[in-house]
């Protein structure tokens, strides 16, 4: 059996297991797509902006968490730009902000003393947040769609400040990934 740089033989298995491998796919939400087709991000003439670059950001933001956190991908602006087909990591705030807007991710800007910018970090959530009350699952989906997706300001009810604190989705460990 060939043996890989960061990799060990898993005797029991008998196959190799890489330290921080790639995830093959990601589940985004139900709710994070329902927010885009019913609340899609509007651009400054009111016109909605790419629903598929934000998606594909999100497919993005969570696969980063589920990658080891010693891998050798480390998501910023500037690589998440390039992949939904930007070219400079200015072009993804609309996309962040979105996202931010809707309560699946929560960007940390980072300074350091001397006054300069340290790269951006992000907590993304899978679960809504607590005043979310738009399709949850597929069958809520199907019934909105049938019934007539519900608007903008349906997806959310003010909740004020009462919000209960949701947990991140945390990278995981080498352990987690193994079956």
């Amino acid at each position: 059996m060939n043996n890989h740089d960061n990799s060990e033989p898993d005797d029991q298995l008998g196959f190799i297991t890489r330290d921080a491998e790639s995830p093959d796919r990601v589940d985004v939400p139900i709710w994070v797509a329902a927010c885009v087709r019913c609340a899609p991000p509007l651009g400054r003439t009111g016109k909605p902006m790419d629903a598929d670059k934000v998606l594909f950001a999100a497919y993005i933001l969570l696969a980063d968490r589920i990658r080891h956190a010693s891998g050798g991908v480390q998501l910023n602006r500037d690589r998440l730009a390039r992949l939904v087909g930007y070219t400079s990591g200015k072009r993804v705030g609309w996309i962040l902000d979105y996202l931010a807007e809707i309560g699946f991710l929560v960007i940390h800007r980072n300074y350091n003393p001397s006054g300069g910018r340290n790269p951006d970090t992000f907590d993304v959530y899978s679960r809504p947040p607590a005043n979310y009350v738009g399709p949850r699952t597929y069958a809520e989906l199907v019934k909105a769609a049938d019934e007539g997706w519900p608007s903008r300001d349906s997806l959310f009810a003010d909740l004020g400040k009462t919000a209960p604190e949701r947990e991140p989705i945390q990278s995981a460990t080498v352990t987690e990934l193994r079956p």
